[in-house]
């Protein structure tokens, strides 16, 4: 039955409308649009830029929901997020890592009933995953390096369109 349920989710309500669109000028919109509404600031480094095809409102719900995750766990230690052409999207939490346990529930579309996780992350990857791209969660738990980053993977739109759109 939950597989049919997010079959259907999918299908109806998260296949997006895709556009051309610079990685970085979607990353700079969302960045702003958050910091502004939630008071909350992160460390952006928007420097790298690729095309991509993606749904803006997509995008947005995804990077807000890891951005409330994180915040929702920081004591004190800042957020970062920047562009890597070759692997997507980064935000990470430096200084904490969140454990393992709830790394392995954060994408549940049914957590248990004990845990307190609302299914924001889980639809932030299925809508990534409508992409072509991912979501991932990774965490490092060294003293003096402990971190919780996320990671959207985001498809290239392939070189033929990206020459196409770049002045001559």
């Amino acid at each position: 039955m939950n597989k049919h349920l997010v079959e259907v989710m999918t299908a109806e309500y998260i296949a997006p409308e895709l556009t051309l669109r610079s990685i970085q000028a979607c990353m700079a919109a969302i960045v702003e649009g958050y910091s502004t509404r939630y008071q909350q600031e992160i460390e952006a480094d928007l420097s790298e830029d690729y095309l991509s095809y993606t749904s803006l409102n997509h995008l947005e719900y995804a990077i807000v929901h890891v951005l409330q995750f994180l915040h929702a766990h920081h004591l004190g230690e800042h957020v970062s997020l920047w562009i890597a052409r070759q692997e997507g999207v980064h935000i990470r939490l430096s200084g904490q890592a969140v454990s393992v346990a709830l790394v392995h529930e954060l994408f549940s579309l049914f957590p248990p009933k004990e845990t307190t996780q609302n299914m924001g992350l889980a639809i932030s990857r299925l809508l990534i995953e409508a992409h072509g791209g991912n979501l991932l969660c990774k965490t490092c738990s060294i003293p003096g390096q402990a971190y919780t980053e996320f990671v959207l993977i985001i498809p290239p739109a392939d070189m033929e369109a990206q020459e196409s759109t770049e002045p001559t």
